[in-house]
């Protein structure tokens, strides 16, 4: 058995490239610019290389590259085209989120380190995880919905994704002699398992020479109560939200978080899950919740 996909769907291809399926047909009707496997019930399935084309197709037709030009074009010259196109860093990085899907789909280890390293050399972790991997990641959570990827290729990026995570917090020095003025305590609630946005927050911190403890998922709110028998003047606390807590009990849990809080200290809570908080306008002013990832910068 292979987990490597090889044929996709029409509407996978529009799941993956963001172009309509019935702007793909008009494509191929008009400008010959895919070819299809059909099926002999006569359903079109193509093979990854076509979608390779379609993923570089939509990078030249949003940089202005008219569709009757890009069909003139072999492979290689439309690969030679995007390499030419001007320095444009938002094309930049959606090229490379483009190789990562690839890299994902053919479960390619040494394409995924080529990318990450190209980033890496021209750009900081910091922006290569938030223009690259976070919206990788939000693309990947769309695939899921529409069944495109298998459970093998999110676990293959995943974890290729949380080793450099790893590896970048690593080469971050720690300043041991800090003074403990604030503590900033980086959990997940309990059955919340998606760790990645919340070992990005330890990085951040940690390349800010914070003093942090890294707790991890499956965390409950009982079990903080020793954090009180650590001298420290300040203690924030940092969650990110992916799936839980369920909806219907938001609420109770940020009630719960309250009791726990010194008037010295902070909540904050980031990831998509903060858009299901009701009236977060009237909730205690130590309550933080982020809608973006970079506006962590603005509470250290």
């Amino acid at each position: 058995m292979t987990f490597i996909q090889e044929s996709f769907s029409i509407k996978d291809l529009e799941n993956l490239s963001g172009i309509k399926a019935h702007t793909i047909r008009i494509w191929e009707q008009r400008y010959h610019l895919l070819k299809p496997i059909r099926s002999e019930t006569n359903i079109r399935n193509y093979p990854l290389s076509e979608l390779r084309k379609l993923l570089n197709i939509s990078i030249l037709k949003n940089s202005n590259y008219k569709i009757s030009k890009i069909a003139e074009l072999s492979e290689e010259e439309i690969n030679s085209a995007i390499a030419a196109l001007p320095s444009n860093q938002s094309q930049y990085f959606q090229i490379k989120i483009n190789a990562l899907i690839v890299a994902m789909l053919e479960l390619n280890k040494h394409k995924f380190n080529a990318v990450f390293k190209d980033c890496t050399e021209s750009h900081s972790f910091y922006d290569t995880f938030l223009k690259v991997f976070i919206p990788l990641f939000e693309k990947i959570g769309l695939m899921w919905q529409s069944n495109v990827i298998q459970p093998a290729n999110e676990y293959f990026i995943s974890n290729l994704v949380r080793q450099k995570l790893y590896a970048a917090i690593d080469n971050e020095s720690i300043d041991i002699t800090a003074k403990v003025d604030e503590l900033f305590v980086i959990l997940l609630p309990l059955n919340e398992i998606h760790d990645m946005g919340a070992l990005f927050i330890n990085y951040q911190l940690i390349a800010k020479k914070k003093n942090v403890i890294y707790l991890g998922p499956n965390i409950s709110i009982e079990s903080l109560t020793i954090l009180n028998e650590i001298e420290k003047e300040k203690l924030t606390y940092i969650m990110h939200w992916t799936v839980c807590p369920p909806d219907k009990e938001i609420s109770h849990y940020l009630n719960q978080f309250e009791q726990i809080l010194t008037p010295n200290d902070r909540l904050i809570i980031a990831g998509r899950k903060t858009g299901k908080i009701k009236n977060a306008q009237n909730m205690p002013t130590n309550f933080h919740f982020l809608n973006k990832m970079d506006e962590l910068n603005k509470f250290l």
